[in-house]
């Protein structure tokens, strides 16, 4: 069935002030090398997060509300702002419990649900300018949780850059419709065989 947000409880959060992201220097002066506007008149972070492990999403679901943007404050922090994101059953088995987490991955609640998203980078670090990463650069991302938000915070190895002229809703469909039939393909390769593209 669809949830409607409207229905859902909203809590405000204050956070402390934020870093500035771009902290790029030459010959001892700030550089802002800004692409794009990336705002609206709405920059504050929201998030659909659950509380506890439920079947019914009502029970558990809200959406919480920062009074501050999210900055990048580690070299390889990226900040996107969200454009599209999926729900599948992933996000179901997580909220209700049954998804089984590996290697210590389980955020702890209030959880922030969302496995993908595609998105524009409205912050980074330097060692993400470094790596062809700048404000204003459209990236796509699979990262397991926290996709359902206005604005993610990700590493630099986290995403990949997606095209100007694809439609984000398309283009976040794709995600983890490639990387499960890239696993599917290439289950019983080992080692560096698993990434040869000869079964695509």
């Amino acid at each position: 069935h669809t949830t409607m947000l409207d229905d859902l409880p909203i809590t405000a959060v204050s956070q402390e002030e934020m870093t500035p992201a771009r902290n790029t220097k030459a010959s001892g002066k700030e550089k802002s090398t800004v692409k794009k506007d990336v705002y609206d008149s709405d920059i504050r972070n929201a998030e659909l997060v659950i509380d506890a492990h439920s079947v019914d999403p009502f029970e558990v679901m809200r959406i919480q509300k920062y009074d501050d943007v999210p900055m990048a404050r580690a070299g390889d922090d990226i900040i996107v702002r969200v454009e599209a994101s999926t729900v599948s059953d992933v996000d179901c088995r997580i909220r209700d419990g049954t998804y089984k987490w590996k290697f210590g991955g389980k955020p702890s609640f209030p959880m922030c649900p969302g496995l993908d998203c595609v998105g524009i980078i409205s912050s980074v670090g330097t060692l993400a300018i470094k790596s062809g990463l700048d404000v204003g650069d459209r990236v796509a991302a699979l990262s397991m949780n926290g996709c359902t938000a206005k604005y993610v915070n990700l590493k630099i190895d986290e995403v990949i850059k997606v095209p100007d002229d694809v439609d984000a809703a398309e283009a976040v469909t794709v995600i983890r419709t490639y990387t499960a039939a890239f696993q599917c393909l290439m289950h019983n390769f080992r080692g560096m065989n698993r990434y040869s593209r000869k079964p695509l």
